[in-house]
């Protein structure tokens, strides 16, 4: 099952992302790593402590 996602890996559920497998896009572990990094920018966008 892929998760529907926007460009943040948002999801349509509030304050629920996802990264790795979670988002359907990974095919190994750097793709996963960079997924997280992803995310993580955005949940700190969201705090206001992102650039």
């Amino acid at each position: 099952m892929k998760a529907k996602v926007n460009k943040e890996l948002k999801t349509n559920i509030e304050n629920l992302l996802v990264a790795g497998d979670g988002a359907g896009l990974s095919r190994g572990m750097n793709v996963a790593a960079a997924t997280g990094i992803i995310a993580a920018k955005a949940i700190l966008t969201k705090l206001g402590k992102g650039r």
